[in-house]
């Protein structure tokens, strides 16, 4: 597990043509910074007047001009409330240009599906990305298709044949015979297209974005397999939680799942999370899944509420030898008050003992006290 982690984490393109280039080239963070398309429309519908078919296809075909061009993803008009599409990039089959069925025409890419919104943008207009970026061949015809199950959205007019880019970048529209919701060359959906340049040539390029795709692969299988062990750690929860037995904290705390491998497991993905906001999400919603069930145990087995006018002895004095042994969080407290005034230039000294089931601690120090005005490092020392 530590050695999937590790190489989803950290694995580096190992060829002496990358390291002439001074380190900055490491994955899909090496390259340039995303760019988007001039609007290929010359303007936009004032209304969400655009129906999407409840899933009927908008597509449009496009090529590019210049090599060295990475598809990122695309720009979507959107309307009230949340979207659920499922977007598809296709490359035009040269050996079937003369079959007439338009099924064997197109070879599929790359295949995403999820929802987005544009409450939040004033155009109407959001960011669909690619799960991996695609290096685009130039003049090699391509297709993008969008299915919309949402509600009405804005669409532009005007449509023009070909964009000119701020980085000299060309890229060309066509209408395509896979779209039947209205969008072709001059009105419609798709309006622009995100995309960066890379100052490589097409084989280190696709060996960068091989080796990327490799890392977002390695990372998928670390978190499946976190995403398994969590699942078994709440199930056993569930079922410990259904069960009324004293030792069920003890059998829990024993245990090898929860003693090593789910602290262990968490603890080497968190390097991944701290790098990879997609994992982040998905190591939070883990947690998320993971906390209940472990609240539910721990107020089922909580030990009574602290008197702090009742003795350490009568607090713990009825509990369960073995209950205490198998429960971390057990009720033991002590309550030092110093003699006030404090006495000038002294120094006084309290010793406090606990039982040895006690595993760890923790210092509280009154508001009123003047080791509250200090930092944690200044009080532990």
């Amino acid at each position: 597990m530590n050695n999937v982690i590790k190489k989803g984490h950290a694995e580096k393109v190992p060829q002496d043509q990358l390291k002439q280039k001074e380190g900055k080239v490491d994955g899909l963070n090496s390259l340039h910074s995303v760019k988007s398309t001039p609007n290929r429309f010359r303007k936009t519908s004032q209304g969400r007047s655009w129906n999407t078919g409840n899933g009927s296809p908008d597509a449009i075909c496009f090529t590019v001009d210049q090599p060295g061009v990475v598809l990122v993803g695309f720009c979507m008009y959107g309307g009230g409330g949340l979207h659920e599409f499922e977007l598809e990039v296709l490359a035009d089959d040269m050996e079937h240009l003369c079959d007439s069925a338009h099924t064997h025409r197109w070879t599929s890419l790359e295949l995403v599906k999820g929802t987005y919104t544009t409450d939040d943008s004033p155009s109407d207009i959001a960011e669909i990305r690619l799960d991996k970026a695609m290096p685009l061949k130039e003049k090699v015809k391509y297709a993008v298709r969008f299915h919309n199950y949402g509600s009405r959205t804005a669409n532009g007019d005007g449509g023009m044949t070909t964009v000119q880019c701020s980085d000299g970048v060309a890229f060309s529209f066509s209408t395509c015979t896979l779209s039947s919701n209205g969008t072709n060359q001059t009105r419609g959906q798709i309006p622009q297209i995100l995309y960066y340049r890379s100052e490589y040539d097409g084989e280190l390029q696709a060996q960068l974005l091989s080796k990327a795709n490799e890392e977002d692969k390695n990372c998928s299988r670390a978190l499946s397999v976190v995403s398994a062990v969590v699942r078994a750690a709440k199930d056993l929860l569930h079922r410990a939680f259904v069960v009324d037995a004293e030792d069920i904290p003890e059998l829990l705390s024993s245990s090898s799942l929860f003693s090593m491998m789910l602290p262990l497991i968490l603890a080497y993905i968190s390097p991944v999370a701290a790098s990879i906001p997609k994992a982040a999400v998905e190591v939070f919603g883990l947690v998320q899944e993971l906390l209940p069930a472990v609240s539910a145990l721990n107020q089922k087995y909580a030990p009574p509420a602290f008197n702090p006018n009742q003795s350490t002895d009568s607090t713990t004095g009825n509990q369960p030898e073995q209950g205490l042994l198998a429960c971390t969080t057990s009720s033991h407290y002590s309550v030092i008050e110093s003699e006030h005034p404090y006495k000038q230039a002294g120094v006084t000294q309290y010793k406090v003992s606990f039982p040895d089931c006690v595993r760890w601690i923790t210092i509280e120090f009154d508001p009123q006290c003047v080791f509250s005005l200090l930092t944690p490092t200044e009080r532990l020392d």
